[in-house]
């Protein structure tokens, strides 16, 4: 089933069974899968509340927070996580909100407390120092993340912009020439630059295909 019908299906089973676990983790996976934050968010609280020794809930509630762009509600249930497990994944979270917030230095800060050889701490480290224009800098923590992770297309935009910002337009050209060559090949269901003779406007020119904004693109 796709994600659309399975909330169909599944709040279906909410409403007859308002606590039910199951549907409650269901829903809250699938609406954030769908980009429904707002509502994978109202879930898991459900869960939190319902659930509060599960701390994964808590971090879920939060995570799902963040991508709802409600940065200080975010900051808030993180403060409630106290499972050693997830210290790492809470630390991350706050520092990301930070980010988000333009408070570099508080982002630095929770960064600092984690493992430093971590490739997610690079790459946020380098984010820090592109939003602070040290943007050679910021593109040598990107390297090294790719050298670790291997190659990866937000990694590869990261470090085109970075060129871009020093006014090197060649190597940024070169950066973003692969993502859209690694695209085409890997998603060849996108479509992406293709044309198709059916799709022509009233004067016989042909136009190209949107794709949408799926998630593979």
């Amino acid at each position: 089933l796709e994600h659309g019908e399975c909330i169909k299906f599944l709040s279906a089973e909410l409403s007859a069974a308002p606590s039910s676990r199951p549907a409650l983790s269901l829903l809250g996976y699938c609406h954030y899968h769908v980009g429904d934050y707002d509502a994978a968010a109202a879930m898991y609280d459900q869960l939190s509340r319902l659930f509060p020794e599960v701390a994964s809930y808590r971090m879920y509630h939060a995570q799902s927070l963040f991508k709802a762009s409600a940065y200080s509600e975010a900051l808030r249930v993180t403060k409630q996580i106290e499972d050693e497990s997830l210290v790492f994944r809470v630390l991350s979270l706050q520092a990301a909100i930070a980010f988000e917030e333009d408070d570099t230095v508080a982002c630095r800060a929770k960064l600092d407390e984690c493992a430093a050889e971590d490739p997610d701490v690079v790459v946020n480290l380098g984010c820090c120092l592109l939003k602070e224009g040290a943007f050679e800098a910021a593109r040598q923590k990107f390297m090294d993340a790719e050298q670790a992770l291997g190659y990866q297309a937000d990694l590869s935009y990261n470090i085109a912009l970075c060129y871009y910002r020093m006014k090197q337009f060649g190597p940024s050209l070169k950066h973003l020439a692969e993502i859209i060559e690694r695209g085409v090949r890997q998603h060849p269901e996108l479509g992406v630059g293709a044309r198709s003779e059916a799709e022509t406007d009233g004067g016989g020119a042909e136009s190209v295909r949107s794709v949408g904004n799926t998630p593979a693109l």
